[in-house]
């Protein structure tokens, strides 16, 4: 069994990892709360322009915190990150790097709960969310996504890494009952151990299965929906008594982690067997992927 037992297992090929000051400062860095209520304030309010059709439907949720990534870059709290992730080897800089896009992953889909969450208690709303340079800020953003709408491809090439970062955090947030917890107080943080474990996990098991010619697959959001979906209802079949009395678990042992592991790495590996066999029968259209 490759994972230690407890309520949330650890993965052991990398349980030491959890002791070190590293993994505690990239949790601290991912789940800034100050950066985090920013985040949430503003796509809700990206949610609310969207409401008044002034950012058109197309754009999604994921667009949205997609973009807020992409500008924290700019930040001096995630440019030290990346300064210090500079002065480890490549083998402890790719563990790191899993390490973080899985918490950002997890961190995102509890930034839009949260926001549509807020979204539907108007009155709830901070008076910080409401000043006039957060509005702005806002449909600045907005703007930028209604731009980049017209050139965003319907699907992109993914390699193996990419493929198991889009889709093991969530199978996991998605089988897992949050406690109740309060307003703006980041749940998923709880999951971090058991997500980049079980992550680590399926990445090591894909480059195993795979053949190494294999190297990217055509993505997309609704690819990656239906086997997060698939995933998850396996692993409920395989587990009916513990997973049907509820619809979501407030624990994970051991054995179940292995399962999940095993199930997403099925699904992963069928995926680009299957897309491999396409491509063989047919050229992909340039119109609709991109690199």
């Amino acid at each position: 069994m490759e994972f230690i037992g407890g309520s949330f297992g650890t993965y052991r090929p990398i349980r030491v990892l959890f002791e070190t000051p590293i993994y505690e400062r990239a949790l601290q860095t991912c789940w800034h709360l100050p950066a985090y209520k920013i985040k949430v304030g503003l796509v809700a309010e990206l949610l609310k322009l969207q409401q008044e059709k002034r950012i058109p439907s197309e754009v999604t949720v994921e667009d949205m915190t997609q973009l807020l990534m992409e500008k924290s870059k700019g930040t001096l709290r995630v440019q030290l990150w990346e300064f210090e992730l500079e002065g480890y080897d490549a083998e402890v800089t790719a563990l790191l790097n899993l390490v973080w896009e899985v918490n950002n992953s997890m961190l995102n889909r509890d930034v839009v709960f949260e926001a549509r969450k807020l979204l539907k208690s108007p009155d709830e709303f901070p008076a910080s969310y409401k000043n006039h340079k957060f509005v702005s800020m806002a449909r600045e953003y907005g703007e930028i996504l209604t731009e980049k709408l017209q050139v965003t491809p319907c699907s992109k090439l993914l390699g193996p890494h990419d493929v198991v970062m889009e889709i093991v955090p969530k199978v996991l947030q998605g089988l897992w009952l949050a406690p109740p917890t309060a307003f703006l107080n980041t749940p998923s943080q709880y999951l971090s151990k058991m997500a980049v474990g079980v992550t680590k996990a399926v990445w090591d098991h894909v480059t195993t299965a795979l053949p190494s010619v294999i190297h990217q697959v055509t993505f997309s959001t609704s690819i990656r929906d239906d086997i997060v979906l698939s995933i998850q209802e396996k692993v409920k079949r395989m587990n009916p008594h513990a997973l049907l009395r509820r619809r979501k678990l407030d624990c994970f042992d051991a054995q179940l982690l292995d399962q999940i592991a095993n199930v997403a790495t099925s699904e992963i590996c069928a995926l680009f067997q299957s897309n491999t066999a396409i491509q063989e029968d047919s050229p992909q259209s340039q119109d609709c992927v991109t690199e």
